[in-house]
């Protein structure tokens, strides 16, 4: 029996996707951190052969951040994915608060052998709402320097900040 050519290549490629099962695989990795402000962070990177592809999310906590009307409070933000990473492992991230200018960021880079660190800049701002003990405000926190590292500790908050 003869085979065409369309399933020696069809053959070809299952067995040689037999063989490299991993190859393609990609697994979400936690890469958790700390901000100059003292605040906690962590970046859910998508990650194929050791380097950074894409953020699912990003998740920050005890941002010192200062307030039009209560003055210094500290805040927390989840930042949703996805987010492209480049092929030199840069990122960036902007959202624009709907009816106001303004503007969280996100950026950084992930580095070192198999992209093990992540650094970078940080900027929240958001409105708040009137609440029975806080008036109606916006809070802003200065350009925030972060540094991460894969496998260190999450940050776990009640719910998100910023809209997809």
């Amino acid at each position: 029996m003869h085979s065409t050519p369309a399933k020696t290549l069809l053959g070809f490629a299952l067995t040689a996707a037999l063989a490299f099962p991993g190859a393609a695989a990609a697994a979400t990795k936690t890469y958790g951190g700390t901000t100059d402000s003292g605040g906690k962070i962590a970046i859910d990177a998508v990650v194929k052969q050791g380097h950074a592809v894409r953020i699912a999310e990003a998740r920050a906590d005890n941002l010192k951040a200062d307030c039009e009307e209560s003055g210094t409070a500290r805040v927390y933000v989840t930042v949703p994915g996805p987010i492209d990473v480049a092929d030199s492992g840069k990122f960036k991230f902007t959202y624009t608060k709907p009816g106001t200018e303004l503007k969280t960021t996100l950026r950084g880079k992930f580095r070192g052998a198999k992209d093990k660190k992540v650094s970078g800049t940080f900027v929240y701002a958001d409105h708040f709402p009137a609440s029975d003990t806080q008036p109606a405000e916006d809070c802003v926190t200065k350009e925030l320097g972060y540094s991460a590292k894969r496998g260190g500790p999450d940050v776990e908050l009640p719910s998100s900040r910023i809209a997809p």
